[in-house]
């Protein structure tokens, strides 16, 4: 590959508030700049109007959000996406989601001569999220199509799950042509979530457990959180369950402080709202253990949890539910453990057995870090990336 490659990043979701562009696609743009890739990404963010129209950059990659944002006005902001990359004369194009308008973006390009490669991180369609959002019948049956037809005619297939592996290919896609890519973070990300210097706790008062969930309320009920700490109350009287992060209108966190007040766990219940994701390191250096809840749904086995994995970043055991991808982030004994979906009792019994040893140094805070700093950098994926830009693109 001689010079600099050139990738237009397309998406469907502003940079903020969920993931897929933020830790994903800007992840592993600013881990291919050192290898000689340059990116661009280009997105709409309809689930942001408020930054319409903004250009700037994010952790050092370019970034354009286009003008339009409402669906029914789909054809401009295709319109405004297809004029953008254009601009930035890719070598060619790389679409996170095979979903609404980055999806209509990639086909138009890919008509154009560019070769596409696709990341698939969600199960978007039937049997996903599209049986969970309020989307019209139109909607769902775009997305499902969508999803269902680019993995047999893409350039390139990255997922981000063993799930959406089979999914992909289950959809036509070579098997020389795909990629596995799960979520990981950047070099300054695991710098930001490392606690400074005499900031971490390391030890306890009396029989105290503070336990940690960093949540937006949409992997699990958030009933079964309380029933959680029923379980480990029993066990460890004085015990917190503190929750960073909130869901979009507020009924989870009313559903929690109600089951809480009627179970008596109310003291026991602290909830700091949604979090600077900056400040992630030092909420998590007052607490014990990390949670994380999975219902067993297609969804939750399909997804790379980012926020599980900045838990581990941070330092702390984590217990999580035994599904999907949790099994490739959670090492059982040595950065924490798994129990069975819907089974407070078992994940009462881990959270439990965790916090012991962490204070009995089976489980070392630095060596939880250290091994999601070995196993899960967008650095380390950046190379099998670029080499698989170097197939496609091999003039460039």
């Amino acid at each position: 590959m001689t010079g600099r490659t050139r990738v237009v990043m397309l998406g469907t979701f502003g940079l903020r508030p969920k993931g897929t562009m933020s830790a994903r696609a800007a992840g592993l743009a600013e881990s291919l700049v050192p290898l000689g890739v340059d990116s661009l990404i280009v997105t709409v963010p309809w689930d942001s109007p408020e930054s319409a129209g903004e250009r700037g950059y994010f952790n050092g990659i370019p970034y354009v959000n286009t003008r339009t944002v409402r669906p029914r006005l789909w054809p401009m902001a295709v319109r405004e996406m297809v004029a953008e990359a254009s601009r930035f004369q890719p070598h060619l194009v790389h679409l996170f989601k095979p979903k609404g308008f980055g999806d209509l973006t990639a086909r138009c390009l890919h008509q154009s001569g560019l070769p596409v490669v696709v990341d698939m991180d969600d199960w978007e369609g039937d049997g996903g999220w599209n049986d969970v959002l309020p989307y019209s019948r139109a909607q769902r049956r775009l997305f499902d199509w969508q999803e269902r037809t680019w993995p047999a005619r893409a350039d390139g297939v990255t997922v981000a799950s063993e799930v959406l592996w089979h999914r992909a290919r289950q959809f036509g896609a070579p098997l020389n042509a795909m990629l596995r890519v799960p979520n990981a973070l950047s070099v300054d990300r695991f710098r930001e979530l490392s606690p400074q210097p005499g900031a971490e706790k390391t030890g306890v008062t009396g029989q105290e457990l503070n336990i940690l969930v960093y949540t937006r309320f949409v992997e699990f009920s958030p009933s079964f959180l309380i029933k959680v700490l029923a379980q480990v109350v029993g066990r460890c009287p004085a015990t917190t369950l503190t929750v960073a992060g909130g869901s979009g209108d507020g009924t989870a966190e009313r559903t929690l402080e109600a089951d809480a007040a009627r179970a008596g766990l109310r003291d026991h219940l602290k909830l700091i709202g949604w979090q600077d994701p900056k400040h992630l390191a030092e909420v998590a250096s007052t607490c014990h253990v990390g949670l994380v809840p999975f219902d067993d749904t297609n969804i939750n086995r399909a997804k790379c949890s980012v926020k599980l994995l900045e838990l581990l970043a941070c330092g702390l055991p984590v217990v999580a539910s035994n599904v999907g991808e949790n099994r490739t982030y959670v090492r059982p004994g040595r950065n924490g453990l798994l129990a069975r979906a819907g089974d407070a009792a078992g994940h009462a019994s881990a959270i439990v057995d965790a916090y012991a040893a962490r204070q009995f140094g089976m489980i070392d805070s630095e060596q939880i870090r250290h091994d999601a700093r070995e196993r899960f950098s967008w650095d380390r994926t950046a190379r099998s990336v670029r080499q698989r830009y170097l197939g496609i693109t091999p003039g460039s």
